[in-house]
């Protein structure tokens, strides 16, 4: 290997010593590269549990609303009835005396 490498000469390290850096630099661009989509996969996954969290507060929240609508209107019917009876109590004591 060594009478190779004296055939080749200096011009020859420097190729071959190109060559190992820049497959050296491809195999740190290719981990970096699966490093990063291992990260990004991790950050959607959080997402994914923030965004069915947020879901799940959603209804909670619209399941507190639709109760609160049903107790206005169950309120209200209430209200009105009270009113029907004080003005109906109200025409009895201007009849009663």
């Amino acid at each position: 290997m060594f009478t190779f490498l004296n055939h080749i000469g200096g011009i020859g390290f420097l190729a071959i010593g190109a060559l190992g850096l820049l497959f050296f630099f491809q195999w740190l661009l290719i981990r970096e590269t699966l490093r990063g989509k291992r990260h990004q996969s991790e950050r959607l996954r959080q997402l994914e549990v923030l965004v069915q969290q947020e879901i799940a507060r959603s209804q909670k929240a619209l399941s507190q609303v639709k109760n609160l609508e049903i107790l206005k209107t169950e309120t209200e019917e209430k209200l009105g009835l009270i009113r029907v009876l004080l003005e109906m109590m109200q025409k009895d004591s201007k009849k009663d005396p």
